[in-house]
């Protein structure tokens, strides 16, 4: 039986799937996120900067996603009982988690920590990312790191991945970069090394420059809506049949985003906080689509 129904049939269960689901929170990032930048996909990535749909998960999915936030938590607890292993989840510096801001503060991340002696690297410096992913990804990664070797298997297994460490290396001037994957709960693990590309990196940096600084969508990675890419994007419905997005102030012709990570309206001539953004206003014009 398909776990994500076993619920059915149980009000108490059922009731507490609709809680997590009203209980979400659907507000997207008011900015681009390192985490999503190595998408094939820009104009996804411009859709979701500008605000164009406002995404809800089900119970199930968010299930995940907070079985992945305590899985990180579990795996740094692990990884400290290692003697003479140090990880810092927080930058001393501030006393929060490690970010970056670049792109005049438009382009932003989040490391989950900074980690020095590993048995491998005794003494080198790295970034620490914890991923917790279902048993088919876990085995797929497994076998990229047989077929490519350990530092080259993050490439071939996940491109998104992939694209973040790349970055946040780049940022945090980080030559090398440590992931530990898990299956849900923490029951099996594994680990791989990745080196820096700066040439990627830099492409990077660039293209995150280019899909904030674009007012309009960039080309699509497909014209065929039937492409798996394509077909299971949040945005399929925007993209390939025309359909409206949400309204605000992002998804109009007249918002462009501003210095300092701020966002400003040129009818107006005035800075837009988030609540305005959210709202819009009766002068709302969606930016057209000419592809």
């Amino acid at each position: 039986m398909d776990l994500s129904t076993l619920a059915k049939g149980n009000s108490t269960l059922q009731a507490l799937d609709t809680e997590l689901e009203m209980r979400q929170d659907t507000r997207p990032r008011p900015y681009l996120g390192g985490s999503a930048i190595g998408d094939e996909c820009s104009r996804k990535l411009w859709y979701g900067f500008r605000w164009y749909k406002n995404i809800t998960f089900e119970a199930r999915t968010l299930r995940l996603f907070e079985d992945g936030h305590r899985t990180e938590d579990l795996m740094a607890q692990r990884l400290k009982m290692i003697p003479n292993l140090h990880l810092d989840e927080v930058d001393p510096a501030s006393g929060k988690q490690w970010g970056f801001v670049a792109v005049d503060g438009h382009f932003r991340g989040h490391a989950d920590g900074k980690i020095i002696g590993l048995q491998e690297a005794p003494n080198s410096l790295h970034i620490w990312e914890n991923k917790s992913v279902g048993e088919p990804n876990f085995k797929k990664l497994q076998k990229a790191i047989k077929d490519h070797g350990e530092k080259g298997a993050l490439e071939k297994w996940n491109e998104t991945y992939w694209g973040q460490i790349q970055v946040y290396m780049k940022m945090f001037n980080c030559k090398r970069a440590y992931h530990t994957v898990t299956t849900p709960g923490g029951r099996d693990y594994i680990s791989l090394r990745t080196e820096y590309n700066p040439k990627y990196a830099d492409h990077l940096l660039d293209k995150a420059a280019k899909i904030i600084g674009s007012s309009n969508p960039p080309p699509r990675i497909s014209n065929d809506r039937t492409f798996w890419k394509c077909k299971w994007c949040d945005y399929s419905a925007i993209c390939h049949d025309k359909a409206a997005p949400e309204i605000t102030c992002r998804s109009c012709v007249y918002s462009y985003p501003s210095e300092k990570g701020t966002w400003a309206c040129e009818k107006f001539n005035r800075i837009l906080d988030r609540t305005d953004q959210e709202a819009a206003c009766a002068m709302h014009q969606t930016i057209s689509e000419s592809v």
